[in-house]
């Protein structure tokens, strides 16, 4: 943002302007002094004079090392004038020189960096207070991003917790991210509350399946298994998860809903096969059906998986190598 035109404003204002001298001179004078904004001389700036009256008129000084700079002589018209330096901003005017008149001004010149921020800061002040609030909400977002990328828990947690105080509708991650946070700390409420402020902002669903993950388990721990269902049954139809497969059987058991529970589990068998956790549950789903012949066939390749599992626990891989014995007995009567 170019700085206002100071060489107007001290000329009409009369600031920083002293006493004219008048001789039968019919030249016009002019003294410039420029300074920086803490009062010191300035040197070489180049003051540039071109005149708005007559063309072909131009005039060209430079300020000393005390800042100042004289040009006798000069035509009396309108110029117009430019100063300049770099590394500052220029200043740039009109000025009226008359016959026989000494015309004194001070001018003050910003650095490049001073006319930024007062650009910045006149800017600034013209915005309402909800202007200011979302601006200053996007830098703390900005920084909380910045934290949690660093792995700075904490401060990202401040950060975002400012962020949407200064603007509830800043971002959904926001929300997210402090919902997992809350979660980590095993407040349940406080997770729930930010994780549906983060779905109501979502529009785009950007953040839905992760969204859906916390609150499906937030809704698990209060035993709300309906809304885990819900926020579980979305989840799956884009990222499918064997565990959450598994927890969406479990809730179908709950409800003695068995074939829904095995709808579940065969999902899950499908998209991950050798899921031993889906391939137990799913094979005591089908013993407790009585239809041995399914569960001899799902035990039979929940015993493969574990023995092809270096880490297999011992137990459970007995308990399999019985059930499958028993299970083929069983149906070899039949």
């Amino acid at each position: 943002m170019v700085k206002r035109c100071w060489i107007c404003y001290f000329l009409l204002a009369g600031a920083f302007c002293f006493p004219v001298t008048v001789s039968a001179d019919i030249k016009g004078r002019l003294v410039v002094e420029i300074t920086d904004t803490k009062g010191d001389p300035i040197e070489g700036v180049t003051i540039t004079l071109s005149s708005k009256e007559v063309a072909g008129i131009e005039y060209t000084i430079t300020t000393s090392g005390k800042g100042k700079a004289t040009l006798n002589g000069v035509d009396p018209v309108m110029y117009r004038v430019k100063a300049e330096k770099e590394g500052y901003q220029y200043l740039e005017g009109d000025i009226k020189l008359r016959a026989g008149i000494r015309v004194r001004h001070k001018w003050e010149m910003l650095t490049i960096e001073e006319a930024r921020q007062q650009a910045h800061d006149e800017a600034w002040d013209k915005l309402s207070e909800e202007e200011k609030n979302r601006i200053l909400a996007q830098e703390a977002h900005n920084a909380g991003v910045t934290a949690y990328q660093a792995g700075d828990i904490e401060l990202a947690r401040q950060k975002f917790t400012e962020a949407i105080g200064l603007d509830s509708n800043v971002s959904p991650l926001d929300y997210l991210l402090l919902g997992q946070f809350a979660f980590s700390d095993h407040d349940t409420a406080k997770t729930k509350e930010y994780l549906l402020k983060a779905r109501e902002l979502d529009t785009a669903q950007d953040f839905k399946a992760d969204t859906n993950r916390i609150l499906g388990a937030c809704y698990m721990i209060e035993k709300d298994y309906e809304k885990a269902r819900t926020a579980w049954s979305e989840l799956v139809e884009t990222q499918p998860d064997p565990m959450i497969y598994y927890n969406l059987a479990n809730i179908e058991i709950h409800y003695d809903h068995f074939d829904g529970a095995i709808a579940w589990l065969e999902k899950c068998r499908k998209a991950f096969p050798g899921s031993q956790d889906a391939l137990n549950l799913l094979g005591d789903i089908y013993i407790q059906k009585k239809d041995y012949v399914k569960g001899l066939e799902i035990y039979t390749e929940f015993l493969t998986e574990l023995k092809k599992d270096e880490a297999a626990d011992a137990e459970k891989l007995k308990m399999a190598e019985d059930t499958v014995k028993l299970l083929t007995e069983m149906v070899g009567k039949k």
